[in-house]
Order: C-alpha cells, then structure tokens, then sequence
C-alpha cells in the first residue's frame, strides 16, 4: 500500500489533524502479514518552512506562499494561480494545511500499529524534498 506525496499530511482548514496512529493500526489490519505500507510526509525540524516562489508561462502564473507554525505542527501553502481565458485573466486561490509531525513520533506510532519501520530522504535515486521524509513499514510477522 502506497500513500505518495504527503497525503497522509493534509488536514481540514479549521478541525484538528487526522490521527495518524490511528490510521495506522487500520492499515495494519488490513495488510497481510509482510505487506509494506509506503508513504511520506513533512517532518518537523530546522529551518523552518517559510518561503514564496512563483513560476509564470505564457498564459498561465503560479505564486506560493508557504508558513510553518511549529509549535502547532502545521504547515500552511497558500497557492494563487492566474490563467489567460480568451482576451483576460481567471484568478483561483487555495489553501493547503498539513500537519508536521515529528520524525520519531511517526515511528514510534507504526511500531505500535505493529510494523517495522525504515526511513528514508527519497524513494530509490528520487529524493524527496528538505525536511520530508519516507518511511517503508512492513508489517510484522
């Protein structure tokens, strides 16, 4: 089972995080004995994730805005994007929260699901991007 691009990070606008711990343990149900569950996430560390970048083509512009909260353990990217339509400009905006665990956490909280637990700064020669990480559990025998 994969859950690729930190989508196990994303939460509500306003509520609180999805429990991971418990998540896993219905992963582990599930899986058969020896099955890998693979996924990453944004982890908490330094420095901290807080940046704006931008990438424009002909008819299009991209602008990111993104704030980490650390004592909160969120992240949040606030995305704007205009398109060319005909002779004018079509704007759309978006908001992405994602909470920030701890690294140690995450493995702490998938040995008590019941796997074993490797972690990684990439998958294979594709690396993630700073202060991601994978991590590849496999469910115990």
């Amino acid at each position: 089972m994969t859950a690729i691009g930190e989508v196990l990070a994303y939460m509500p606008v306003k509520g609180k995080a999805p429990d991971l711990a418990r998540t896993f343990r219905r992963v582990a149900r599930i899986l058969p004995e020896g099955g890998v569950f693979a996924f990453d996430l944004p982890v908490a560390g330094r420095p901290a994730m807080n940046y704006r970048s931008w990438q424009e083509g002909l008819d299009w512009a991209l602008m990111i805005e993104v704030a980490e909260d650390a004592g909160a353990q969120r992240l949040y990217r606030d995305i704007v994007v205009f398109r060319k339509v005909g002779k004018g400009w079509r704007r759309s905006a978006a908001r992405h929260v994602l909470q920030v665990p701890s690294r140690n956490s995450v493995v702490t909280a998938l040995r008590e699901a019941g796997f074993r637990v490797r972690t990684a700064e990439g998958y294979g020669e594709w690396p993630l991007a700073a202060r991601r990480t994978a991590f590849l559990a496999r469910k115990r025998d």
